[in-house]
């Protein structure tokens, strides 16, 4: 909501300087301050926490790659290099290869349902979902090529919130492609008590900017 608020601050300061409206202007300016104010604020405590993923993985503990784990990976046509486990984390991702489960994600799921996670994520990696993202972003900054007029740091604030916002819907359908294929090679049923039981079955309409409400997920899966 609040980068979306940046967007459309950023473009009426814009029409209203073109259009030569000073008052229109400064209500617009001051509404981009704040607004951009709150989204960078937000923007660099995921920042922050994304790159203490990045710097801890290491510490997370290498272990053997279970067989049921090395059997679903060939079977989605993925490579794993290494599994690492990490404490005090509820999630699981792979970067580099390598796969990484939170220890207490385990503790909550069951193994059909921990190796649904599991097959969401390496369906990322079949689809290759990160180079997608990349892809299709590329075009997404070239259509506000006319914000490249603005000074440098509102430019860069507008074209991060932009970004942001239209890069939503990518990420559900991205999202939605990697339950599928846990639905597929795991069962429907295993991802969807996984989404359930990870939710702890609160929030359930609620969505983020990165993944759509639990609800909608499991009715997709439903498909």
């Amino acid at each position: 909501m609040i980068a979306c608020v940046v967007v459309i601050s950023v473009t009426f300061f814009r029409l209203s300087l073109h259009l030569m409206q000073p008052l229109m202007a400064l209500f617009w300016g001051i509404v981009f301050l704040i607004s951009a104010e709150l989204f960078t604020s937000f923007f660099t405590l995921t920042f922050l926490f994304n790159l203490w993923i990045i710097l801890t993985h290491k510490k997370a503990e290498i272990v053997p790659i279970p067989l049921e784990i090395s059997r679903l990976a060939n079977k989605i046509g993925v490579r794993i290099k290494e599994l690492r486990i990490r404490q005090n984390f509820c999630n699981a991702y792979v970067k580099n290869g390598s796969l990484v489960l939170g220890k207490e994600l385990m503790e909550k799921l069951n193994l059909q349902q921990c190796l649904a996670v599991v097959a969401h994520e390496l369906g990322h990696i079949k689809e290759r979902h990160n180079l997608i993202r990349f892809l299709v972003s590329i075009p997404i900054l070239l259509s506000a090529y006319t914000w490249f007029e603005l000074p440098p740091l509102i430019c860069l604030i507008a074209l991060f919130a932009y970004t942001y916002v239209m890069m939503i819907p990518i990420n559900w359908w991205l999202e939605g492609r990697a339950d599928k294929i846990a639905a597929k090679y795991v069962g429907k049923e295993y991802i969807k008590s996984a989404l359930l039981t990870l939710a702890d079955k609160k929030n359930l309409n609620e969505p983020s900017e990165t993944h759509p409400p639990i609800m909608k997920r499991i009715k997709l899966i439903e498909k």
